[in-house]
């Protein structure tokens, strides 16, 4: 089995807690994803993991690679008067990245891979927009026996 690589392109969104909302009448609660665009962020990638995706899901135990490029704040979207803008040193603003990636494995699990419990290695990073749209490069590697 060989490497997949694709890019997603739009803005990323973290998967992170859930929110609890009660039903009338009482009975189990509903659970949302506390941010609005996790649903459809993931949708975006799972469509374009099809794409790519192998004729099954790897069974294995698969190495991820993550890039996400993040949209420039506000405050670092000023061109200096002289010269480019300088990017920081490392980007420490929310989200989190572990957020991001979690929002990632649920896209792919069941496309890409058949569950994100394979996943034994993450290679992970985000950085701002400065030459490329926001989005993500995804590498799944299927590990060798």
């Amino acid at each position: 089995m060989s490497t997949i690589r694709f890019e997603v392109r739009g803005i990323p969104a973290p998967q992170g807690s859930k929110k609890a909302m009660l039903r009338r009448g009482g009975g189990h609660p509903i659970l949302l994803e506390a941010n609005p665009r996790t649903k459809e962020w993931r949708a975006q990638v799972t469509a374009i993991a099809q794409e790519h995706a192998p004729e099954k899901p790897i069974e294995g135990a698969v190495h991820v690679m993550l890039d996400f490029i993040m949209p420039r704040p506000a405050y670092l979207r000023k061109v200096p008067k002289r010269g480019p803008p300088k990017p920081p040193a490392h980007m420490t603003k929310t989200p989190d990245l572990d957020k991001l990636c979690r929002a990632i494995f649920d896209a792919i699990t069941g496309v890409i891979i058949l569950d994100d419990s394979q996943i034994d290695r993450v290679f992970a990073s985000k950085s701002y927009d400065y030459d490329d749209p926001p989005g993500v490069t995804i590498t799944v590697i299927p590990r060798q026996s």
